[in-house]
């Protein structure tokens, strides 16, 4: 299947390529690596939860390489997945060709303000997995409700991870406070410092005056993961990616994945909220 890729026209400075998402071009293989893939699990309980089907045509906002779009795919639904970054595109379609061939996956590669609601049958439910940040508000609510059948609803989701062990996460601290602070993690106070976004996030999408939350809610989940595939996960960071190669080299040297810790698990609260930062709006 051919990816399409599509570009912006704004009136004030012609045309814009597709993003390429902050530096994500250059850190494929990372993102590839070290994005955990939503479990099957993660679907049901979400679906159950606002009684919709994990059977349906969706549009997925952020695709990336497909770590939420694989286990939509899994699950039965037709996804249209947009993912403006090209090479996380291209890595996306070559993770998911059996499913690109038979037409059960469309990839566009454009960003998703961008796409225009004449050329899609109206959708019932819009997912994106730590992607939404990305979409500019002024314009991003409006187009989902207007790529929304009349009900549909908009699931946005966030994960933020977190050693266990907090001298480890103490050990990457000193290292992100220095190189990339917003990766710095509490964790004896993980969960309460992200309530004010949270908050905030819901906010900003009852007050776009196209959405409004009808559901959100924090789950957390450990998983066991080797340490050397979390040290991948800090590197597909966009905070990190724009960082420069000597800084992304000192970060991947100081990572603890040499402590005597073959497997380390962290808790990744999904979150489900509204917004930005996460979302389920209707």
């Amino acid at each position: 299947m051919a990816i399409k890729q599509a570009r912006r026209t704004d009136g004030n400075e012609g045309e814009h390529e597709p993003s390429d998402c902050a530096g994500l071009r250059k850190d494929v293989d990372h993102y590839n690596a070290g994005r955990i893939a939503q479990t099957p699990e993660f679907v049901y309980e979400t679906t159950a939860r606002l009684g919709i089907s994990g059977r349906t045509r969706l549009l997925e906002v952020g695709a990336g390489t497909g770590q939420l779009t694989g286990t939509l795919l899994a699950a039965g639904s037709d996804v249209v997945a947009v993912e403006p970054a090209v090479p996380l595109a291209e890595r996306l379609e070559r993770n998911y060709a059996s499913y690109a061939a038979p037409g059960q996956l469309r990839i566009c590669t454009q960003l998703f303000e961008s796409l225009q609601p004449g050329d899609f049958k109206p959708f019932p439910q819009i997912w994106s997995s730590d992607a939404w940040h990305w979409v500019d508000p002024a314009a991003g609510y409006r187009r989902a409700a207007e790529l929304l059948v009349p009900g549909g609803l908009l699931s946005c989701t966030w994960r933020f991870p977190v050693l266990t062990e907090p001298d480890l996460q103490r050990r990457l601290n000193r290292v992100y406070s220095r190189l990339s602070p917003d990766l710095v993690r509490d964790p004896e106070a993980h969960i309460a410092e992200l309530e004010p976004l949270l908050e905030e996030g819901r906010r900003e999408v009852n007050e776009s005056g196209y959405i409004v939350t009808s559901d959100h809610w924090i789950q957390q989940r450990r998983i066991d993961i080797p340490v050397n595939f979390y040290a991948e996960l800090q590197l597909s960071f966009a905070q990190v990616a724009m960082l420069s190669t000597g800084q992304r080299g000192r970060t991947r040297g100081r990572h603890p994945r040499r402590s005597g810790c073959r497997r380390s698990g962290h808790d990744q609260p999904d979150h489900l909220a509204a917004g930005l930062p996460s979302g389920v709006c209707r």
